[in-house]
């Protein structure tokens, strides 16, 4: 798990070789004006989702993972807390499907660590980091929030 200003990702850019198109389109401010929804980059190997909602109850959300994509969440405008926590050892609530790359694991009493992801920050998670997105910054009250969610292939 990487968290780090949007302007540091660079320095990440050897971990995957389509990590240089993620910088070249954050720095050439592509993500700006897109509609919410999927939009292909390098097709299926590099897309952009773009969410915007109310950050939820950490009652009402699971850790999730992934096994097919790593997950470069930037955020753009409100607040957002995700939780992190490694995956080993989680129990698994809902299976990856055949044709989809998210699991989600039991939440009660994980031990886990809250980050603080304000506008401009980058969370990155590799199929080892369980993450519980979308949650508020302050006691649990809804807050709006959009994101940029960038799905790399392995």
């Amino acid at each position: 798990m990487i968290l780090c200003p949007v302007a540091h990702l660079a320095r990440y850019q050897h971990l995957n070789p389509r990590f240089p198109a993620v910088v070249a389109f954050l720095k050439e401010r592509r993500h700006e004006g897109l509609a919410e929804g999927k939009h292909a980059i390098e097709g299926d190997d590099l897309f952009i989702i773009i969410e915007q909602g109310t950050a939820k109850d950490r009652a009402v959300r699971r850790f999730e993972g992934h096994r097919t994509y790593i997950d470069i969440q930037v955020n753009l405008e409100g607040g957002e807390t995700m939780d992190w926590t490694s995956v080993l050892g989680l129990t698994v609530e809902d299976d990856f499907t055949p044709d989809g790359d998210i699991r989600f694991f039991a939440s009660a009493g994980i031990e886990h660590t809250r980050l603080r992801v304000e506008p401009g920050l980058a969370a990155v998670f590799f199929p080892e980091d369980a993450h519980r997105p979308s949650l508020p910054f302050v006691d649990d009250q809804p807050a709006f929030y959009r994101k940029a969610i960038f799905k790399v292939r392995i």
